[in-house]
């Protein structure tokens, strides 16, 4: 499987991107209305940019994620990071 790389932005305690390769079937149902679990912390994807193969998250920390409506829950590996 194709891996796709991925930079979020906006991930509690750090200051510059974090760099994942991820599977391209998950970047494909990566969209505005999913959250992203990472490294113990829930994010609600603010805005998703596409340049070539690569593709930009901003992220913003969800500390209820419970209180929100239902939504697709994708994992990033902790392993995966870079």
């Amino acid at each position: 499987m194709q891996q796709v790389p991925v930079k979020l932005y906006g991930l509690f305690g750090k200051f510059r991107p974090v760099e994942y390769q991820i599977d391209e079937e998950i970047s494909q149902q990566l969209d505005i209305d999913s959250l992203l679990d990472v490294d113990n912390h829930c994010y609600e994807i603010c805005s998703l940019f596409k340049s070539g193969p690569q593709l930009f998250i901003n992220l913003r920390l969800l500390p209820n994620p419970q209180l929100y409506e239902p939504r697709l829950h994708l994992t990033f590996p902790p392993s995966a990071a870079s």
